[in-house]
């Protein structure tokens, strides 16, 4: 009698280690998929929000060139058609307080260089002229996409300003142009950390004649001024240059100036900004006019 009652007791205890084994399995299979739901959820939140922040920091770069605009500007634009859409390029040639003339012309290349962009309004021989003001040209800054997917709200309220173009990207054409962002090479060395920047230059040649920290301390190593070369046209050849720095704070962000001088004189000064992408970071370049 008492093996039977242990056998039952054994069985018993067996079922009930069973069943929570099974409890706590269940449990585990519900909080990781609940943990994966939420990790999922904050990384798609994520990237709506630096979609968002991309997205206003690509309209405050526009609107700031359409503040600054002139002559030495191209505006590369979406052509708004019934049907579809295509590039156009528009070159300022006069501007005023209230209105700009632009000159239309057509570009070989998809995603060309501004020294490109300058050759092909040279040799275009069908230029068409196009009045507009300032005003108006502000409103055309949309994300592309989002105009052809909503075009029955922005399309048609363009259309009937009698705007037919959006703004895709601005162009200052005049001196160096350096690529807009990349990613930042560092090492470790008797220095401490060490940073360095490659930057590609897109037009004309200059002199780097002076570097300026805004923020951060960095200490640069680079003897100046150095002479930047010119991007030669049906050339498969990048036109870059490096700039060392130490006295690194990976931690920090940073900013720094970098003074540029054509051949005739003429100053161009880009902003070079520390962005953050996922876990990494890189640096960003932007020509400033003051």
């Amino acid at each position: 009698m008492e093996s039977n009652e242990e056998d039952i007791s054994g069985k018993s205890l067996l079922y009930i280690v069973i069943i929570v084994i099974s409890i706590c399995f269940i449990g585990y299979e519900i909080y990781t998929e609940v943990d994966d739901y939420f990790e999922k959820e904050a990384v798609r939140l994520q990237y709506k929000k630096d979609n968002i922040k991309n997205h206003q920091r690509w309209i405050n770069e526009m609107t700031y060139n359409l503040n600054n605009l002139s002559k030495h500007h191209y505006i590369k634009t979406v052509y708004l058609d019934e049907n579809r859409t295509y590039q156009k390029f528009l070159k300022v040639i006069e501007i005023n307080d209230l209105k700009v003339k632009l000159v239309k012309f057509r570009v070989g290349a998809f995603n060309p260089i501004p020294r490109l962009i300058q050759e092909s309004y040279i040799k275009d021989n069908n230029k068409d002229t196009i009045i507009i003001t300032i005003d108006k040209l502000k409103k055309t800054i949309f994300n592309t996409s989002r105009i052809i997917e909503n075009s029955h709200i922005h399309k048609d309220s363009l259309r009937r300003e009698g705007v037919f173009y959006l703004i895709d990207d601005i162009y200052y054409i005049n001196g160096p142009s350096l690529s807009r962002h990349s990613e930042i090479a560092s090492t470790k060395s008797g220095q401490g950390d060490t940073i360095f920047f490659n930057f590609e230059n897109l037009n004309k040649k200059a002199l780097l004649t002076k570097i300026i920290n805004v923020t951060g301390d960095f200490k640069w190593h680079n003897a100046l001024p150095i002479s930047i070369n010119g991007y030669k046209l049906n050339s498969n050849r990048k036109v870059e240059f490096d700039l060392k720095a130490t006295n690194v704070d990976f931690s920090k962000d940073f900013k720094f100036k970098l003074y540029f001088e054509d051949p005739i004189k003429n100053e161009h000064i880009f902003l070079v900004t520390k962005r953050f992408k996922g876990t990494s970071f890189f640096y960003e370049s932007k020509r400033i006019f003051d």
